[in-house]
């Protein structure tokens, strides 16, 4: 492991255990039972209660009780400068900055998000993973 693992708990009280391990793997385990909950190929640090994972390939926003908030779509590295997130994938780099966050009626938290991007990759709420032309 590359550091020791941390406590955190769930806005129920419930308890998880983050565990980072090497080559940029980090482990959310049920606290209770030590099964893994989910698993992260990459993470960022978080800013403003959100991160930036690689989970399966892709770029997801979290949040800070680790629930996915937002697919942005294919990731081989993830980053973060200031307030903008960055994905690297094999067709550019994107830069996707969360503007602001809102909850909906039924509760769930979704994002109002933009992008601005390289030449090579273009990335927006409603066009994902698509090429500039």
């Amino acid at each position: 492991a590359w550091s020791s693992p941390v406590c955190v708990y769930n806005e129920d009280g419930s308890g998880s255990l983050v565990y980072c391990a090497s080559a940029g793997k980090m482990y959310l385990l049920n606290g209770m039972t030590g099964e893994t909950k989910d698993t992260y190929d990459d993470a960022t640090s978080f800013v403003n209660g959100y991160a930036l994972v690689i989970k399966e390939g892709k770029a997801v926003i979290i949040d800070d009780q680790f629930k996915d908030v937002e697919e942005i779509g294919s990731a081989d590295d993830v980053d973060v400068a200031g307030d903008v997130f960055i994905i690297s994938a094999k067709d550019g780099i994107r830069r996707y900055m969360l503007k602001s966050l809102r909850e909906d009626p039924t509760g769930s938290k979704t994002t109002s998000s933009g992008a601005e991007t390289t030449p090579e990759a273009s990335v927006t709420p409603d066009s994902k993973d698509k090429k500039n032309k």
